[in-house]
């Protein structure tokens, strides 16, 4: 845009012209219509103030410049006036200036003295009202004022002073005038350019939200054929769980009945054949897609973690391998009894003593995990089993399906298979550093057994936000403290509860490890009453 003229280059100027023109048209015609309306008006005054001279006023006033006004308003109805708006315009308010200086030629001094407002009043009009550009308002002004200062200085009995002061009016007035056609072309010029930019921005966001509903709508089609797809197979294995009791793999292990599902498969018991000892047999449930890769992954990861922790309170993995029918399959020690989290549906909660040789015993198979470099990360009461062996009772931690493997061993390429999109364990039991997404260590486990230990002595985990949803949960997590232990459950006495708390801390500096943790369990059960207890 021109500093001075307000010029837009090439065909962008003819835009703002045309639309300019479509949006002032109203104001326009009222204004035509005001000026005929005063111009007509103001003839009372030529009654009294030149009564000799009203036939020849008159004829200007209702003659000439009423009829021109006139015909100029019905102009602005015909479909062309848009094109010659400007020179028509102009063309109308210079015969009405100049019918002005023609009164006050006529009309004897000092009457025509008054006269010189309207000339003040024809060059503001010219400026704002009509919506003349500045060349064309320039124009009007300068014509009026050459054409006044020539009848002015015709005039013998005009005195000079006169003139110099009507000229210092006239001068201010085209002043004022410009700065306030300037200041108004200017505004408008700017908020075409502005709305010109806001629906360049309003198309590339139409084209881009356009694309975003196309690629969403794909998305939403791939979803559904993969949810479709998942059913389908998830129908399948349900069928083919059904089928393969009886089945033998690799000439190896006889599959019996069903006996529970996992994280990843169905388990079944079973018989190694050759030496007639149970076993249990966990049956890779296949996943579709790229997720098939990471589902198998995780699937033998579970077997790697469990056959690196070498410990009694650890499940026993004793093979791995995908049959000649294509079944990966996971072969481990054949528990009996229950869940800890069957075993707190029957009970409620459980005593102080209880709690403490339960979570010792996790506190040690943990321990070995963490030593060997594993994160178990689904500490939960679903995933500890209370295996009974003849007349005793062992506590077994199970499903390492998700642990994360935190060395640099051949096997450290797993410890990323994760599923995109998905939490990697439980969030009723996880620490507030994996909801953040922050680095961690066996000290996440540490948390998951004190939340459990929390539960085994309240009933109920320390955090409830029923249908409020993950991130409701993982707030509570991280900023609240959960209830005091003691005013739930009287028998639970200070040092349990300081011990549960510290567990539950909300950053890792301010846990014990899964060691240390193991050994303040020891030391409470030394002190107290003798009860049997798992081992």
């Amino acid at each position: 845009m021109h500093p001075l003229t307000l010029r837009f280059p090439g065909e962008l100027e003819d835009e703002f012209a045309e639309e300019y023109s479509a949006r002032t048209l109203t104001q326009v015609r009222g204004a035509l219509v005001l000026g005929l309306v005063l111009y007509t008006v103001f003839g009372i005054l030529d009654t009294w103030i030149a009564p000799a001279q009203r036939p020849t006023l008159w004829l200007i006033r209702y003659a000439i410049v009423g009829p021109l006004l006139a015909l100029v308003i019905g102009l602005t109805y015909h479909p062309s006036f848009k094109r010659y708006r400007e020179p028509v315009v102009s063309a109308v308010v210079l015969v009405a200036g100049l019918g002005i200086i023609a009164m006050t030629a006529i009309i004897p001094a000092p009457g025509n003295y008054l006269y010189y407002a309207g000339l003040l009043l024809v060059i503001v009009y010219a400026f704002t009202l009509v919506r003349l550009s500045l060349p064309f308002s320039m124009g009007i002004s300068a014509v009026t004022i050459v054409a006044y200062l020539a009848v002015a200085l015709s005039m013998s009995e005009t005195p000079p002073e006169l003139i110099v002061n009507n000229m210092f009016f006239l001068g201010s007035t085209v002043v004022i005038g410009f700065s306030a056609n300037y200041s108004m072309s200017r505004y408008a010029r700017t908020v075409f350019l502005q709305r010109r930019l806001i629906e360049a921005h309003t198309a590339q966001l139409q084209e881009k939200n356009e694309e975003l509903l196309a690629k969403n709508q794909m998305l939403a089609e791939s979803r559904a054929a993969t949810i479709r797809t998942a059913r389908r197979s998830e129908l399948i294995f349900s069928a083919l769980s059904e089928t393969l009791p009886g089945t033998v793999l690799d000439e190896k292990y006889r599959l019996a009945e069903k006996i529970g599902s996992g994280n990843f498969g169905t388990v079944y018991r079973g018989e190694h054949i050759f030496l007639h000892h149970p076993v249990a047999v966990k049956i890779f449930r296949p996943a579709i897609g790229h997720l098939a890769l990471e589902g198998i992954d995780r699937f033998r990861l579970e077997g790697i973690s469990a056959c690196r922790i070498n410990h009694p309170n650890a499940v026993t993995v004793l093979d791995f391998d995908v049959s000649a029918g294509s079944l990966a399959y996971l072969v481990m020690e054949l528990l009996n009894g229950r869940s800890l989290a069957e075993e707190l549906r029957a009970e409620g909660r459980m005593s102080p003593t209880r709690c403490a040789d339960v979570a010792a015993c996790v506190c040690d198979a943990l321990a070995e995990a963490h030593g060997a470099g594993i994160v178990h990360r689904d500490i939960k009461p679903s995933n500890v089993f209370l295996h009974h062996n003849h007349s005793e009772q062992l506590v077994k931690v199970i499903d390492f399906g998700i642990a994360k493997l935190t060395d640099t061993s051949a096997e450290s390429d797993l410890q990323v298979s994760t599923v995109a999109g998905m939490f990697i364990g439980t969030p009723a039991y996880m620490a507030p550093e994996r909801f953040v997404g922050d680095q961690y260590d066996g000290r996440a486990d540490v948390y998951s057994v004190g939340v459990m230990m929390y539960e085994m002595l309240s009933g109920h985990v320390p955090f409830e936000v029923g249908n409020a949803g993950r991130w409701a949960l993982a707030k509570k997590h991280i900023v609240e403290e959960p209830a005091s232990l003691t005013a739930m459950n009287a028998d639970v006495d200070p040092e349990m509860e300081a011990i549960v708390f510290d567990a539950l801390g909300k950053t890792p500096g301010r846990r014990p490890t899964a060691q240390q943790l193991g050994a303040r369990l020891h030391d409470y059960l030394m002190k107290a009453p003798s009860q049997p207890s798992p081992s």
